[in-house]
């Protein structure tokens, strides 16, 4: 009788385990379920602020808007920001001989920085449509970006002159701590490192990579040297910004170049009600370039005020904004013409 018992008490305790495990199971079987939806839903709730300066579903942003996701191209084996336009449709990449990178938009084969495509770091302009140069901040490697946002068609009604086939605006990343190294073909280091530190309302964010080779990337002469250097850092102190941007390339050969843009960018946002707010910009931009054919020296200032209503169906934005751009030298030979390249000093011009 006891034997029975006992039996009855096993088989009990099993079956009670079994639905016990049973019900573990398909509770691990929800959560999974539940964090795959999540996951779908915050890529359907993908957002973004370049067509507008105001955040909004990608789906619904009145323009054609591609974000790619810097986590995204780097598990595709991405290796630039360069290469990684080369998914958005309507946009062909190429390099000429002292490894420039350009992209041909619709078909419209002109350098890219000439009035044509507007190149934003962390909505900080760093490409000047006079300079006839193309910004070496595209070839910065994906492991130091957040996301690419670009705009296909014009935006120089948000941020100015000279945007009229579209923009690039490239997010670095701000809180990653992380440290990454690579080796290419035997002779293409790369490294960089990213950390982020603060107390209270105070953080600072650092965003360094750097790349260099003895068979420089360009069809020109590839015993060349060249090197990259790329620097993004911050300071928040709750809603004001203070970021400092550099970006070096040198390609030292028979016909050698040098580019270095440099900015610094001041930003400070105060919201007025549930409905108003603001936002005060103010950016430098040095650009120093000695390129074969094409010599650019010079500096741009910007600021703008940004006033914003949120209504109920629909957000209104109010802006104000001036430039003072300089020019101390620029040349440029023009391509196909044998006379003289044209020149200009000591130029400058304010909106």
């Amino acid at each position: 009788m006891r034997l029975i018992a006992g039996l009855f008490l096993m088989l009990a305790f099993a079956l009670q385990v079994a639905a016990q495990t049973e019900a573990d199971l398909e509770d691990l079987a929800i959560d999974d379920d539940f964090a795959a939806f999540q996951e779908l839903l915050e890529i359907l709730d993908e957002q973004t602020t370049v067509a507008t300066k105001t955040k909004l579903n990608s789906d619904y942003v009145p323009g054609m808007v591609t974000v790619l996701q810097g986590a995204d191209l780097e598990a595709m084996g991405i290796a630039t920001v360069w290469e990684a336009l080369s998914l958005v449709p309507g946009m062909q990449i190429f390099r000429n001989n002292l490894g420039e990178p350009f992209v041909v938009v619709r078909g419209l084969p002109f350098p890219f920085n000439s009035g044509n495509i507007k190149i934003l770091t962390n909505s900080v302009a760093m490409s000047r449509e006079t300079s006839a140069i193309n910004t070496s901040a595209l070839l910065m490697p994906v492991e130091q970006v957040e996301r690419i946002e670009v705009v296909r068609g014009p935006g120089s009604s948000v941020y100015g002159n000279f945007a009229f086939m579209g923009l690039v605006n490239i997010i670095t990343r701000k809180e990653d701590q992380r440290v990454f190294a690579s080796v290419a073909n035997g002779d293409h280091y790369a490294s960089g490192v990213q950390f982020a530190a603060g107390s209270g309302d105070l953080r600072l964010h650092v965003n360094l990579a750097g790349w260099t080779s003895d068979k420089g990337e360009g069809s020109a002469d590839q015993s060349a040297d060249e090197e990259r250097l790329n620097a993004v850092g911050s300071v928040d102190y709750r809603n004001t910004s203070v970021a400092f941007q550099l970006f070096d390339r040198e390609y030292i050969s028979a016909r050698s170049v040098e580019e270095r843009n440099r900015a610094l960018d001041l930003r400070h946002h105060a919201d007025f009600s549930d409905s108003w707010y603001a936002d005060f910009s103010a950016n430098y931009l040095d650009t120093d370039s000695d390129v074969p054919g094409r010599i650019f020296k010079g500096d741009l200032i910007q600021a703008e005020v940004d006033l914003g209503w949120k209504a109920e169906r629909m957000d209104w934005l109010f802006a104000l904004s001036g430039t003072d751009a300089n020019i101390d030298l620029g040349t440029l030979n023009a391509p196909g013409r044998p006379q003289d390249s044209a020149e200009v000093r000591d130029s400058g011009w304010e909106a």
